[in-house]
């Protein structure tokens, strides 16, 4: 694990090097992380991204989940991660309509299923078990298929 400081949005922040992960911690508890291409604004959505591209024995799924950034979750970007990310949405070769129409539907069905994985798991890797049992891609698109957003 490297440690170093970088400026982002005018403000110093500890930047904590872990593999191909970066997290960056400022003040008042911003934290971005960023994953290869990707960067995520919350915890729920990081460990999304992280579950499709971080093998499973990675030391990062020990981490232990600091409550406090339960706080600011969003569960929509969580949800669109977990439903199959850019290649699913970006390239329109399953769903009727973008992903900016559908995400309500997905977010009415499932919030309250992220937030409670959220709470009741302690690191990194309890989340991914959940996403994995309850928030699996067929899951998601049996429940696309019944709400007739498949083509």
């Amino acid at each position: 694990m490297k440690r170093k400081k970088v400026e982002c949005d005018n403000q110093i922040m500890d930047n904590i090097i872990l593999n191909d992960v970066s997290v960056f911690f400022g003040k008042e508890n911003l934290i971005v992380f960023e994953i290869g291409n990707e960067v995520a604004s919350d915890i729920s959505e990081f460990i999304a991204i992280l579950t499709k591209n971080i093998k499973y024995d990675n030391e990062i799924w020990n981490t232990v989940i600091d409550k406090k950034l339960l706080n600011n979750i969003s569960t929509v970007k969580t949800l669109y991660w977990l439903s199959g990310g850019d290649v699913e949405w970006n390239n329109g070769n399953h769903y009727n309509r973008p992903w900016s129409v559908y995400n309500v539907y997905f977010y009415k069905k499932y919030n309250r299923l992220v937030k409670n994985i959220l709470k009741k798991s302690k690191t990194y890797g309890d989340v991914r078990d959940y996403f994995n049992e309850y928030l699996n891609l067929p899951i998601l698109y049996d429940f696309a298929l019944s709400q007739n957003m498949i083509r």
